[in-house]
């Protein structure tokens, strides 16, 4: 009999899924996967793609698709190759709402009722959380088993990798019954359930585009981390960016996005079952190490790092263990890492209120990204060992917490990024300033000096030094005080900073010195500016509640000679040219002698 079914509305060949599966041929896996639609384009701009997710994981199981109600029986404890008769082996026991192993598997008749009016377009009989479950399926078209396994036998490209959907035939569509052998190495209770075709594909759909959006994004922050990490050669962007990859790596093996979507993706089928528990594994591994940094242990709290590495290098054990069998990882691998994950959680919470409570802001971004995502992931934990019995699909809800997790944490390393760099420049800034008038002080005029006659030699453009110095300070200092003293220099600052160019160096070179840098102005225009500058000097007295004290200053001009000065040899000059300037009655500007030149040449007031 002829079962194919096709649907024009999706445009795919469903003639596979009443086809027996053999669970060891990747060749029939292959087939079935490429008939599958391409992904989904995903937004470019993380913001809006995480506010996309956050809508996807609220909508997630609340659109599911609209299940029948189906009839369980067990019928006998036997292995699938010994197909029960019903008409003389043990009767059926009484109805059951849930699929449990036996030591060595078993049979059990499945009652199917007939199709609605929203199902007339076929229906797929699917196994929500079935993990680790191996399920036969004895159609009345088929003389052999059809297989389902989550990793070697999934089903088709378009249904749900951990579903492990079956398009049921057209002889069911009136109801019937059927026999499947059900097995599974773990404690969980699967619960058959019917759905029909089009709103089954509209909500695999959903999930799919889920679980790819969500990879995407991981791996999109996992590259700009590596990015910044070369940048800034700080390990934290390093230990992000694995954290993140790794739980890209987790979400698209996990929901079988990854056999489906990559090129070569099949090559992992064998070993697929220590692939997703390493990479859940290594994420566990690389938040750890993340979290140890960001949160400064090893300076802070000794005892905790060496805590949080114990759990690294156990986990790490636990990765390697999972690949000594990589066909067939042991349970118990799986139990050891998910102990691990639940340990370290408290851990991870401890330590960042700790921080916060000593101020560290990065404390509060790892709560952020920790708590939202703390009860699913507990619950997904419960959910995978058979400690809790749900029906509730995380995987959507984990995947997005994943997101999220690794969203704010790259946020928070972000914002202790610009802190840190915001405290540096801070410091080198106060380094290079004086402290009493807030101008250059002299090792970062020294430092500005070179850069400009390094360019004065490259250019030919002109450069002049104008060496100050304030008339009779100590008089000052004597009569007023050195707090008015003080305020003698910073109103001497300002009054020449108001003088010059923005880009004009002016330092305090020591005691009542002064230095400023004329970039592309030569020595006549200099000179004009100092005399200008002596001019408000002596026009402009400081006033204070109790006093107002003249001032006057002395000034001595020096230019750059290319290929002859050094910056030492041009300070000298000006500096001489000061002393002359004071030798010759002070409150003058004058201009340094050069070689083979005349007298210096004196301005008077």
């Amino acid at each position: 009999m002829d079962c194919r079914v096709n649907n024009d509305s999706c445009g795919l060949d469903l003639q596979p899924m009443i086809r027996p599966l053999n669970v060891y041929s990747q060749g029939d896996l292959r087939r079935e996967a490429t008939r599958g639609g391409k992904s989904d384009r995903f937004s470019r701009r993380l913001r809006k793609l995480v506010w996309v997710l956050m809508f996807l994981g609220q909508t997630a199981n609340s659109a599911a698709a609209v299940e029948e109600r189906l009839t369980l029986r067990f019928v006998v404890a036997q292995a699938a190759d010994q197909i029960p008769d019903l008409t003389t082996d043990t009767e059926p026991s009484t109805a059951q709402e849930y699929l449990v192993d036996s030591s060595e598997g078993g049979w059990w008749l499945l009652t199917l009722p007939p199709a609605t009016e929203e199902s007339t377009g076929g229906r797929v009989l699917y196994f929500q959380q079935a993990h680790t479950a191996r399920i036969g399926l004895l159609l009345p078209t088929q003389e052999e088993l059809v297989w389902r396994q989550r990793i070697k036998a999934p089903g088709p490209a378009w249904g749900v990798h951990m579903d492990l959907p079956v398009l049921l035939p057209p002889e069911l569509d009136g109801g019937g019954r059927m026999l499947l052998h059900f097995s599974d190495v773990s404690n969980r209770r699967i619960v058959p359930k019917l759905a029909g075709l089009d709103s089954y594909l509209q909500n695999s759909a959903r999930l799919k585009a889920i679980f790819v959006a969500c990879a995407s994004a991981l791996l999109i922050m996992a590259l700009l981390s590596f990015g910044f990490q070369r940048g800034f050669d700080d390990r934290s962007y390093g230990y992000l960016a694995f954290f993140a990859a790794a739980s890209a790596a987790y979400v698209i093996s996990m929901s079988g996005e990854l056999y489906l979507l990559l090129p070569g993706g099949y090559s992992f089928i064998s070993v697929g079952t220590a692939f997703e528990r390493s990479s859940a594994g290594l994420s566990l591994i690389f938040s750890l190490l993340f979290i140890n940094r960001f949160l400064q242990l090893e300076q802070r709290r000794p005892r905790a790092q060496r805590l949080l590495l114990v759990l690294v290098w156990a986990q790490l054990l636990v990765v390697v263990s999972n690949w000594i069998q990589p066909q067939s990882p042991h349970p118990a691998a799986a139990l050891a890492g998910n102990v691990l994950v639940l340990l370290a959680i408290p851990v991870v919470f401890i330590e960042a209120l700790k921080a916060l409570r000593d101020g560290i802001k990065s404390g509060l971004f790892v709560l952020l990204a920790w708590t939202p995502s703390l009860l699913t992931l507990c619950l997904w934990i419960a959910i995978l060992q058979g400690w809790l019995h749900s029906q509730v699909d995380l995987l959507p809800l984990v995947s997005i917490g994943m997101v999220l997790q690794v969203a704010v944490l790259s946020l928070g390393l972000a914002e202790a990024g610009y802190r840190l760099r915001r405290e540096r420049d801070l410091a080198e800034s106060k380094a290079n300033l004086d402290p009493l008038t807030g101008l250059l002080n002299r090792r970062a005029l020294d430092r500005r000096l070179q850069e400009l006659s390094a360019a004065a030699d490259q250019t030919g453009e002109p450069l002049t030094l104008l060496f100050l110095d304030l008339d009779h300070f100590k008089q000052i200092n004597d009569s007023h005080g050195h707090a008015i003293g003080d305020d003698c220099l910073r109103h001497l600052g300002r009054l020449i900073s108001s003088m010059v160019r923005a880009n004009d160096p002016v330092a305090r070179y020591g005691g009542e010195e002064f230095l400023v840098v004329l970039p592309g102005l030569d020595t006549t225009g200099a000179r004009a500016l100092a005399e200008s500058i002596r001019q408000r000097i002596e026009t402009t007295p400081l006033v204070t509640d109790n006093a107002t004290v003249h001032l006057k200053a002395s000034l001595g001009l020096s230019r750059w000679r290319p290929g002859k000065d050094t910056v030492a040899t041009m300070t000298a000059r000006a500096d001489q040219a000061l002393y002359m300037a004071k030798r010759e009655g002070r409150n003058r500007v004058v201009v340094a002698t050069e070689p083979g030149a005349e007298d210096s040449v004196a301005v008077l007031p």
